[in-house]
């Protein structure tokens, strides 16, 4: 046995005495973990989920929480998966400036990411196996490009003999949401540059007269047609493109789009492959249709539907007529050559501000109440009927003295009289 093993071995010692491993792949760290993770040697890395029992969207994420820790045991044996009780070891949780729950942390002896994205099976995993790895990876075979596609919706690579040293530093310091590849093999149909590869053999040369390299790569990110979603969003609205959002409902339980609204979706994946004039917008789509509502500040119907969104103004832009092909491209044109022509509505000026928070407090309202009618009566209609009694009493108890005063004056001068 060498020293390696031997190593390993007393590792697995100590984490036995610091974890408990229940029937799925995912580990219960405690505070001791902070004396495995920082222990001198070769030590693999962990995709750690911060929790509170009482979280409700921590026991939503728990069975896929299961599934991850198993995938990516499958896939990567280096990468531990575990979670820490944050109201039993509130230690770990300072340690790691744990502000909010759920929170998944990668995290290892060289560096700590924090996940920011969709909390899906796929995302998280996506996460996790390229941040456990160096910032650029080598491509070996050209062959090898095709299967990438195949598993990235996005991926940019490097073409040259030598890797560029600006790619190489944007590289790591977008390593958590990008993944980055270099080859100095010859590999048609690419010359020698900077590429962004996307799924059904789309791709984009870097030109440096056009942007710099990390702005580019910032427009370049996104899938051809993306789903949109709270975690990406932000990231979309610093593109400063239109975006043009197709609306369209999916079941939550299994994550598939709506049979309905299928034919919308295909048609605007179409549009979104073929149109020409893409670099001026950035098509996708979306189940989450109150996100949208509340940048529109009223609630699009019908569904399924197609909105256009100013990333720098947040006016937006409805389509009138019939969703089809020929009104749908006429509709972008009309956009892309001069947007005067189409009626702008809403915007991000201070009165917008405000009308936006008030439709989002009266949304939320209306939501928890057909959510939950009685917790919501108890949350706002007991407070609001005690405040109603207390301003009552306080308003009123000077009217009630004025008048006792007023009665007081009346005995006096009648008392005066007789």
């Amino acid at each position: 046995m060498n020293a390696k093993q031997v190593f390993e071995c007393l590792l697995w010692l100590c984490i036995t005495q610091l974890v408990s491993i229940g029937s799925n792949r995912v580990i219960e760290l405690n505070e001791r973990f902070l004396e495995v993770l920082n222990r001198e040697g070769e030590w693999r890395s962990f995709l750690v989920l911060f929790y509170a029992p009482w979280c409700y969207h921590c026991q939503q994420l728990e069975p896929v929480w299961g599934q991850v820790a198993q995938q990516i045991h499958n896939e990567d044996k280096e990468i531990y998966v575990g979670r820490v009780d944050c109201t039993k070891y509130t230690t770990l949780s300072t340690h790691f400036n744990i502000k909010g729950f759920p929170t998944i942390l990668y995290i290892n002896k060289d560096k700590r990411f924090e996940f920011r994205g969709e909390r899906t099976k796929k995302e998280m995993i996506d996460f996790a196996l390229r941040v456990n790895g160096p910032p650029v990876r080598h491509i070996t075979d050209c062959s090898h490009i095709d299967a990438l596609r195949q598993t990235h919706d996005v991926l940019f690579v490097n073409f040259d003999s030598t890797v560029n040293e600006n790619y190489t530093k944007i590289a790591t310091n977008y390593q958590s949401i990008d993944w980055f590849y270099y080859s100095s093999l010859k590999c048609n149909p690419f010359s020698d540059g900077i590429y962004s590869l996307k799924a059904k053999n789309y791709y984009k040369k870097f030109d440096e007269n056009e942007a710099q390299l990390e702005e580019w790569i910032k427009l370049q990110r996104f899938a051809q047609f993306v789903r949109i979603t709270n975690s990406n969003f932000n990231l979309l609205l610093q593109t400063r493109k239109y975006l043009v959002i197709a609306l369209i409902e999916e079941y939550k339980s299994s994550n598939k789009v709506n049979p309905k609204h299928k034919w919308f979706y295909d048609l605007m994946e179409s549009i979104a492959y073929s149109y020409p004039n893409i670099n001026d917008l950035i098509i996708g789509w979306t189940p989450d249709v109150a996100t949208i509502n509340s940048i529109a500040i009223r609630t699009i119907t019908p569904l399924p539907n197609i909105i256009v969104i100013n990333s720098t103004t947040l006016q937006y832009y409805l389509i009138d007529g019939q969703l089809n092909s020929q009104n749908i491209i006429s509709f972008l044109d009309n956009l892309t050559n001069d947007s005067s022509k189409i009626n702008a509505l809403g915007g991000d000026r201070f009165w917008h501000r405000i009308q936006r928070m008030a439709f989002d407090t009266i949304t939320s309202f209306v939501s928890m109440y057909y959510g939950n009618p009685v917790l919501t009566i108890l949350l706002f209609g007991v407070p609001g009927a005690f405040l109603s009694i207390i301003i009552y009493t306080t308003c009123c108890s000077d009217i009630f003295d004025a008048k006792d005063e007023d009665n007081d004056e009346d005995d006096d001068e009648h008392e005066k009289q007789e």
